[in-house]
């Protein structure tokens, strides 16, 4: 696991989505347990769209709710928790399922 101190992924300034994702992205790249496409899927649950629609907002920034709570998971996946327990839910063939402390997550 990537165990770098935390630091801030990016300033609201220059925190338009497509510069976000792909700092994310190299962040996930040193840990092979990581797929980059899970820094698409914690941004695309925070903004409540599908992965494949964020290049429609690829210039839109983070209001900083937003990003605070981007940096939080993206820091908690590194950190090795399952991204199914940061998101809360977890999808089981076309369905999704709310995951509590109290759920298996296989």
């Amino acid at each position: 696991m990537n165990k770098s101190p935390s630091m801030p992924l990016m300033t609201q300034a220059t925190s338009n989505i497509r510069n976000l994702l792909k700092q994310a992205r190299a962040k996930f790249q040193n840990d092979p347990e990581i797929g980059s496409q899970e820094a698409d899927w914690i941004l695309a649950h925070i903004l409540n769209v599908r992965s494949g629609e964020l290049f429609l907002y690829k210039n839109d920034l983070l209001n900083d709710s937003q990003m605070e709570l981007y940096e939080s998971y993206i820091e908690k996946r590194c950190a090795g928790i399952p991204l199914s327990r940061i998101l809360g839910v977890q999808e089981f063939w076309g369905l999704e399922f709310e995951i509590t402390p109290a759920t298996l997550d296989p």
